[in-house]
């Protein structure tokens, strides 16, 4: 049996109501899990030599080595991008090993996004830092020695 047209503009309506009524919760519910969330304080600032003073270029990619409390920042200089290592309370951490040995700055062409082993990783050393570089994914150790490259030829 066909509904005439009042009826299903009603049925329309309704439906539309509904999901009107279902987005407003949605949107109250994300707004209050949010607002529960609490305020995070700002503690400090800190730039490459460590101090509140110091100024990163353009710093793009951060990672955390939650295990061993390492920050490592990218920031990008010129073309040419630049790794930073440092505690997570912002203190300057040295590279023991590689192009930033003996600083906590690492000069590295073109690099981008950074992430970090975590413990437990399977087939990777907890710590190991991932640096995309120019479309390739160059692998660090902890203290800064280039481990290796994934070229996306399957080789690593």
């Amino acid at each position: 049996m066909r509904r005439s047209g009042k009826q299903g503009t009603g049925f329309g309506l309704r439906r539309a109501s509904l999901l009107a009524l279902f987005a407003v919760a949605a949107f109250s519910s994300l707004a209050s899990s949010a607002a529960g969330a609490g305020t995070h304080p700002f503690i400090s600032a800190f730039g490459p030599d460590g101090t509140s003073t110091s100024k990163f270029i353009w710093p793009s990619h951060l990672a955390v080595d939650q295990q061993a409390h390492i920050l490592y920042v990218v920031d990008w200089n010129a073309g040419n991008s630049r790794l930073y290592r440092f505690t997570t309370a912002g203190v300057p951490n040295n590279f023991t090993a590689g192009p930033g040995a003996g600083t906590n700055l690492a000069k590295i062409p073109l690099a981008g996004e950074v992430a970090v082993a975590p413990a437990g990783s399977p087939g990777a050393t907890a710590g190991d830092v991932y640096l995309l570089v120019e479309g390739k994914v160059n692998v660090y150790s902890p203290q800064g020695a280039l481990l290796g490259t994934i070229d996306g030829s399957g080789n690593p």
